[in-house]
């Protein structure tokens, strides 16, 4: 009997240990959080991490895309410490480092019937912290842009100029995109992006809001290896000057949104031009 006595009062004190790590480890994160936020409203180089960071992690959540930023906004692949280890994984250093991410459960009914979200933190470890070589994938402009004319919810028009020499513009009484030709295929691809972009927003939306658009331009092309132009993103941090944090935050999840929804549609389509020309390779 008194072993089962002292057994449950060992597991209670392992399970509010257990909490209160839990509980320190949350708060922080939220703290780091909320000192992102201050810092995005007010420091054009940490706007740049954030959205260079959210670039390469397009399924992360704002808020860790900001924790992100403010603790490794090298960090390329992330995984829990049993991850790599299941992995068969090494770490260089025998504490590698680690950083805060949140990391809700899933939806639960209370006493009472009412739907809560359980959110914790977790320490993650970045890939080069580990003996592992990320895979780096090249992207050809031809293709990326092809995906993206392809794929686009309007369709495109060519013709030879546009007012204030732009290179793309969404036409919205006619629902056509029309684009000129232009020798630099950066700004090109960046172009079209961003109308599509103001298309999907408008979409969700029923707003235009062209600063919002030239913000995921700017992610899409980060992912594709297509250096985009930073500056046109500098409206859109102004603004985000005088923005309280949760309306910022709802913001940059539709912009994520949007940004998630593009670079489906572009590896779909790439990994199924794939497909068709390894299957035209074998019938030869």
């Amino acid at each position: 009997m008194l072993d089962s006595v002292m057994d449950n009062i060992s597991q209670n004190q392992n399970n509010k240990n257990f909490d209160s790590k839990i509980n320190v480890q949350r708060n922080k994160a939220y703290k780091i959080i909320a000192n992102s936020l201050n810092e995005l409203k007010t420091n054009f180089d940490f706007f740049k991490k954030y959205i260079t960071v959210q670039s390469r992690f397009d399924m992360y959540t704002v808020r860790n895309a900001l924790l992100i930023a403010s603790q490794m906004p090298n960090a390329t692949q992330l995984k829990e410490q049993k991850k790599w280890e299941e992995a068969d994984v090494s770490f260089i250093n025998e504490n590698p480092r680690k950083i805060l991410l949140l990391d809700p459960k899933e939806p639960i009914k209370d006493s009472n019937g009412k739907t809560i979200t359980r959110v914790y933190a977790k320490e993650v470890i970045d890939i080069s912290e580990t003996d592992s070589k990320l895979s780096i994938r090249n992207y050809d402009k031809l293709f990326v842009l092809e995906a993206l004319l392809t794929k686009s919810p309007v369709p495109f028009k060519k013709v030879d100029s546009l007012p204030d020499n732009k290179i793309c513009e969404w036409d919205i009484n006619n629902n056509i995109v029309n684009v000129c030709k232009h020798d630099n295929a950066n700004l090109l691809i960046q172009s079209v992006i961003t109308e599509i972009a103001k298309i999907k927003l408008n979409n969700k939306t029923n707003v235009v809001d062209n600063d919002l658009a030239t913000c995921i331009s700017f992610m899409c092309c980060k992912r594709y290896q297509i250096e985009p132009q930073i500056d046109v993103c500098d409206v859109l941090f102004k603004k985000y000057s005088t923005m309280s944090d949760n309306d910022i935050i709802s913001d940059l999840t539709l912009a994520k949104g949007v940004l998630l929804d593009i670079n489906n549609e572009v590896e779909q389509y790439l990994e199924a031009r794939l497909k068709h020309n390894r299957s035209k390779e074998q019938e030869r």
